[in-house]
């Protein structure tokens, strides 16, 4: 059970369903989950590759849309939104972590951050305080000028989360965040994604197999053939 009974959840999944299909086939990748997610907790989504984590996480965060069931954001159905105020409710809520980084490499560790939110509409002068105190924030203050092969495994991640960070997200979805780094750097991530839950308030959801996260973890919720196993 969430030790954050009372806190309204951030998105309500109620019985979602994500089927795709193709070849005269149906794979039904998300079948029947439901799930809240509160500000301020770290919730672990369990499972294999193929277990339907990833589809999961992309209907949570907006880059998908269910085939069958109801999200709400902060109570909101997304299936009244229109295409703009549904992208509008993306870019200003949540932030995004994914295993391979997703960064631009011919830009620097601050370039990465501030294109980012100047995509988000906001101004210069802000974008270059939020992008400065995002990077400290995870660390990499002294490699604002580097671009991402000059850094780290572990950096390079570091810079994908304080780009996610500098949104000022309600909610992070990280997906497989450290399965391209080794266990102690793993490690560090675990703990830096913990951090901003516990410190920041935000909602921070990872999809993964990595044992790593178990222990920071608020809540562990299992998936398999896409379903949530009952605890």
């Amino acid at each position: 059970m969430s030790r954050f009974p009372l806190e309204p959840p951030v998105i309500q999944a109620q019985a979602i369903e994500r089927c795709f299909q193709g070849g005269g086939l149906q794979v039904m990748a998300v079948n029947g989950v439901s799930l809240d997610i509160r500000k301020g907790e770290m919730l672990i989504i369990m499972g294999r590759s193929g277990s339907g984590k990833t589809t999961l996480l992309n209907l949570l965060g907006g880059l998908d849309r269910p085939t069958g069931g109801t999200i709400l954001w902060q109570g909101q159905d997304t299936a009244a939104m229109s295409e703009k105020e549904f992208t509008r409710w993306r870019s200003q809520n949540v932030g995004f972590v994914f295993q391979s980084f997703g960064l631009l490499p011919l830009l620097s560790a601050f370039e990465n951050v501030d294109l980012a939110l100047g995509i988000r509409g906001v101004r210069r002068q802000e974008r270059r305080q939020r992008a400065l105190e995002a990077l400290k924030d995870v660390g990499l203050a002294s490699r604002v000028a580097h671009r991402p092969y000059e850094l780290s495994g572990g950096e390079q991640q570091r810079l994908a989360i304080a780009r996610a960070l500098a949104v000022n997200p309600t909610v992070v979805l990280a997906d497989e965040p450290t399965g391209d780094l080794d266990s102690a750097t793993a490690k560090d991530i675990a703990q830096l994604l913990k951090g901003m839950a516990d410190q920041m308030n935000v909602a921070v959801v990872v999809a993964t197999h990595d044992v790593t996260f178990m222990p920071l973890a608020d809540r562990i919720e299992e998936i398999a053939d896409g379903r949530l196993k009952a605890t």
